[in-house]
């Protein structure tokens, strides 16, 4: 609120076409980054459940925190979310998010030991509350998007009605009908 004299005079200027320098990527690239999650230690790779030795190494994926083999973890590519902008490891679940956005009917990457060692029906697929946390984020984001949209729109008609008016108000008067009234005394 302090500072509405500013805002106001850059949206002003911006209307009138006013061209400001660009923004700096990477200025803007540690503004609202989300934290990496943290690396998780074991002794098998989370996806394949092979045990790690000398000549199977273990890599973290640095998308979603999780320990593979090289098999598993082969890809490489940048998370911008946590402010990676160069190519970096992940694993072939992550990277197939990363580059090819939300699927509508994901995969599942975890093959769970009890399937692997039992029997060899795979269980039925259902929503985990984290994919079920993330639909609700991204609906949530694109309320908050379109809200974000109307509410710019909204102020910059605001805007321009009050540039308007002001440039009304402050405007000689050239109206021929009422002439200046000169008093001479």
């Amino acid at each position: 609120q302090q500072y509405k004299i500013f805002t106001d005079t850059y949206n002003l200027m911006k209307l009138e076409n006013y061209r400001f320098p660009p923004l700096k990527e990477s200025e803007v690239m540690f503004e609202n980054n989300d934290i990496a999650p943290e690396w998780r230690d074991d002794k098998e790779c989370y996806r394949c459940r092979q045990v790690f030795t000398t000549f199977n190494r273990k890599h973290h994926c640095r998308a979603c925190g999780e320990i593979f083999c090289d098999k598993c973890s082969s890809k490489q590519c940048a998370i911008p979310k946590y402010g990676m902008d160069r190519n970096v490891r992940v694993c072939d679940a992550c990277y197939e998010k990363l580059t090819t956005g939300p699927q509508l009917s994901p995969r599942p990457t975890l093959i769970p030991k009890s399937v692997t060692t039992t029997s060899g029906i795979a269980p039925s697929r259902t929503k985990t509350q984290a994919e079920i946390d993330e639909e609700e984020s991204f609906q949530l984001a694109l309320a908050i998007s379109q809200s974000e949209a109307e509410e710019k729109e909204r102020q910059k008609k605001m805007l321009t009605q009050k540039y308007a008016m002001s440039s009304f108000l402050s405007a000689p008067n050239t109206n021929n009908n009422n002439p200046p009234v000169i008093i001479i005394e």
